[in-house]
Order: C-alpha cells, then sequence, then structure tokens
C-alpha cells in the first residue's frame, strides 16, 4: 500500500480506521487475504497528475 497523507486533523478517522484494520490483521488466517478497509475518510484525495502517475507506475 504506498504512502497515505492525513487530511488536516482528521485524527479520529485515521485511528478509527488503523483499529478496523488491526482487527481484520488479527482475524485473518494468511496476510495475502488481508484487504485494508478505505481510506476515504481520512486521506487526503490525490490529486489528477499523482493519481495518473500511480496509474503509471502501475
Amino acid at each position: 500500500m504506498p504512502p497515505k497523507t492525513l487530511d488536516g486533523l482528521k485524527y479520529n478517522e485515521f485511528f478509527q480506521w488503523l483499529s478496523a484494520t488491526m482487527t481484520i490483521v488479527s482475524k485473518s488466517s494468511k496476510v495475502e487475504d488481508f484487504q485494508p478497509p478505505p481510506t476515504v475518510s481520512w486521506e487526503v484525495a490525490p490529486s489528477l497528475p499523482s493519481l495518473t502517475q500511480r496509474l503509471i507506475d502501475g
């Protein structure tokens, strides 16, 4: 997962996401099965150029 940027002071949303992620990880039997929850509640939306670059980089 590429690094994300915290949107302002959305610490509460970030730690709720982190808690949900750790719950999923602790219940997963295989690392390969792990799918983190969406980060849209706390991350800065990627700009069009950076989104384009992510698509190019794969």
